[in-house]
This record gives structure tokens, sequence and C-alpha cells, in this order.
């Protein structure tokens, strides 16, 4: 029996290593809402799809410092199964991925923050200052949303408002599934804590 819970759960138990690794702050990751059963052909996309999510939110959202805090909502309806994934961290570098875009030819001058955002889910794009063997190559959203379109779904980035450093923005990703039945109750669990 594979459940989301029990696929994304080692890969949470690896996160104080990998945060180790970056010099950065562990985070804490709150689930809530049902999980629900995971085909076994479909395990290892669940697992890119959270190693993927996980190391942007550490490399990307948090400075030396911060309570970082990830969230993971599961909601559920007759046509579709949601994951709502956020964080608490500095937000999205606009100025960084809009001159990304530009100069790999994904962006017009003048574009929005919207377009701006969503290419983030592009090949080569990323707004890492310094390229390492754990970021800035531009592979991990763009593996996401790969890993989701074989699982007959679809991601997109809302931005939320201002983030904590200047001309970043706060921003949720929504996954939308087909219908999954959920399993059991995670009732707003902590599943690891930095503590």
């Amino acid at each position: 029996t594979n459940s989301l819970k029990k696929v994304i759960g080692p890969i949470i138990e690896s996160l104080p290593s990998l945060a180790k690794q970056l010099n950065k702050p562990t985070p804490s990751i709150h689930i809530s809402g049902a999980d629900f059963y995971i085909d076994p052909d479909h395990l290892n996309l669940y697992e890119d799809i959270f190693v993927h999510m996980f190391r942007n939110s550490l490399d990307h959202g948090f400075m030396l410092g911060d309570e970082s805090r990830i969230h993971l909502e599961i909601e559920y309806s007759s046509s579709k199964t949601e994951l709502v994934y956020y964080d608490n961290g500095r937000g999205l570098n606009i100025p960084a991925l809009r001159a990304r875009g530009v100069e790999r030819g994904y962006l017009k001058e003048g574009a929005s923050e919207q377009q701006v955002a969503e290419t983030i889910f592009m090949a080569g794009v990323s707004s890492a200052k310094v390229v390492t063997e754990i970021s800035g190559r531009g592979v991990g959203m763009d593996a996401v949303h790969g890993c989701i379109e074989r699982l007959h779904g679809n991601i997109e980035i809302r931005l939320m408002g201002e983030g904590t450093l200047p001309q970043h923005k706060r921003f949720e990703f929504r996954i939308t599934l087909p219908p999954h039945v959920p399993m059991v109750d995670l009732a707003d669990c902590e599943c690891h804590d930095a503590a």
C-alpha cells in the first residue's frame, strides 16, 4: 500500500542533510487533508516531483536563520485532486527570472509578472546566481512539470503578493490531478520539525 505520505516520507527525512549542504535552515513540513493511494507505476514520478519541489524551496526560498516552513494541502472533488504547495520563504525573484527568460527567448520585454513566474517551468530557467551540482541548472521545475503531465495532470503557479525581499513575490504551486479516493485524514499533521 503506497500512499503520498509514504512516498514523501523518506524525502522529508533527507531534508536536514540537503539543508546542511546548501547552508540553509531545515524546514518543518506541514501536510493537511486526506492521504491517497498511488499506483505503483507512478511512484517514481511522485518522488521526482517532491524531490525537486522541496529542493526548490530550500535553495531559493529560505535564508540561514529563517524559521522555515513548507505546506502541502490536499483537496478533493468528484472531478479532480488538487495539491497546493507553498512555503514561507522570500518569494520568487522576479527580476532574475525576467532576465533569464528574456535571455533565453521565452519572454519579451514588458512581460507581466505572471508570465515571468511561468518561466520557472521552462528548460534552463533558474534564478540562482551560482550553478552547483544541486541547483542553478534550470532543470528542477521543468522536471516537475514533465512528471505531472505524465500523471495526466497540470501545475500552475499563482502569485500571492509581496515577498520578504524587494521585488520578490510570494507564490503557491497548484497541482491538479485526476480524481483520487481519500485514504485517511492526516489532520494537519506535522511530519518533520527542524527542532
